[in-house]
């Protein structure tokens, strides 16, 4: 008996003991677990030189989509250096010959889990040495106070001076501090700029400028003018745009080609964008043209009780952008169920809706709106005036409907 007790008090402690160790074994697998992104080169402690191709090198348990690389300095952003699939798990970085020498630099890369949540992975710090002198970056024309008469037809040349320049410097023109137009790009080393500020696009004021940017591997260089003066500017009027198409009170069948047309006075850029407006809120974009009409080929899934209006926008010029909108109009469709064709399932939709002339349709789910779209000449009712033109639009399943 005593024997056979001990054998049972062993087998409860060996069956203890088995247990335990598996919560062991459990707790150290889910520590042994990877993090979602790690950072294997740099390490830590390396000396890279500037201008030298070195491979940058990382793991992810679960690639998704991209990462963002970054080059930290001090803990702190300092330039962004890549962006490419998180699965590569490599980048070779040719390290700029201007960066800067320092011993704080880190390597950053950030992504996204299969959850869409930040997951990011950091280097320790390494040190770059043998870097060139910082770029310089001066303006030299224009060095303020030129009065420039923009009536005149004649080039002004920006000039500048750099010392180890690379790359491009970009140029823009600043009114009141703020940016007015760019001008464009030319790389650092040409030294010059020739632009033609001709034309009635000015204000005339005393308050212009240029600037100057670059990137200089790192914090990018800007040099700004001293302000200078243009006169002679005598812009047109700008006129105004006025909506033809539609007139208030239109009722356009969804899933038909339709004009929208307007007229232009005054000065115009001839680019003109396109917007639809429901119930006076922005809806979708429509296009844009270089005409003064667009054609619009009405998407068949839109279309209620709802108030249209189409805002037509003259893109194309500098400063007051003219703009108007169209009275309001009605948009019906007769792709009921909203899926693109006008098919034997809306015709039992429209059925369902009919109720004959001066009566209000036999909404099947009351107050739902459902039949709206069915009363196509939006006079209150769905009778065979609105079943014509249901046949017209008819054109069967998985087909575009063919409203004329």
């Amino acid at each position: 008996m005593k024997g056979r007790t001990i054998m049972r008090t062993d087998t409860n402690i060996i069956t203890r003991l088995a247990a335990i160790s598996g919560v062991l074994l459990g707790v150290a697998a889910v520590h042994a677990v990877a993090p979602p992104l790690e950072m294997l080169t740099p390490a830590g402690g390396e000396t890279w030189t500037a201008g030298e191709t070195v491979t940058i090198l990382w793991q992810a348990a679960d690639p998704q989509d991209y990462v963002d690389i970054y080059l930290d300095k001090g803990g702190a952003w300092y330039t962004s250096i890549g962006y490419l699939p998180m699965a590569d798990g490599q980048m070779d970085w040719e390290i700029c010959p201007v960066i800067g020498d320092g011993d704080d630099y880190s390597i950053r890369i950030v992504g996204c889990d299969a959850g869409g949540g930040p997951i990011e992975a950091s280097s320790a710090p390494f040190a770059i040495t043998g870097s060139l002198p910082r770029p310089t970056l001066a303006i030299t024309y224009p060095a303020g106070g030129e009065v420039w008469d923009v009536s005149v037809y004649a080039a002004m040349t920006i000039t500048w001076e750099s010392t180890n320049p690379s790359g491009y410097v970009y140029v823009d023109l600043l009114h009141n501090g703020q940016l007015d137009r760019e001008l464009g790009y030319v790389a650092v080393g040409a030294g010059s700029f020739e632009w033609l500020p001709y034309g009635g696009t000015f204000v005339n004021s005393d308050d212009y400028s240029i600037r100057l940017s670059m990137d200089a591997c790192g914090p990018g260089l800007e040099a700004t003018s001293n302000v200078f003066t243009f006169t002679g500017s005598v812009p047109p009027p700008v006129g105004t745009v006025t909506v033809a198409l539609p007139v208030a009170g239109t009722v356009w069948p969804a899933g038909a080609m339709r004009s929208v047309t307007w007229e232009r006075t005054g000065r115009s850029s001839g680019f003109y964008e396109v917007d639809l407006y429901r119930d006076g809120v922005f809806y979708r974009y429509l296009g844009w043209s270089g005409f003064s009409s667009f054609g619009w080929k009405i998407d068949s899934r839109i279309g209620d009780d709802a108030e249209y209006t189409v805002r037509i926008v003259d893109v194309g010029l500098y400063g007051v952008v003219p703009e108007a909108f169209s009275a309001p109009f009605s948009i019906r469709t007769t792709d009921g169920d909203r899926d693109g064709d006008v098919d034997m399932d809306d015709f039992r939709g429209f059925l369902d809706c009919f109720n004959g002339p001066n009566r209000p349709p036999h909404d099947p789910v009351p107050f739902s709106g459902f039949c709206v779209g069915f009363d196509q000449d939006a006079d209150g009712d769905v009778d065979l005036a609105d079943f014509s033109r249901f046949q017209s639009c008819f054109n069967g399943i998985n087909r575009s409907p063919r409203c004329p």
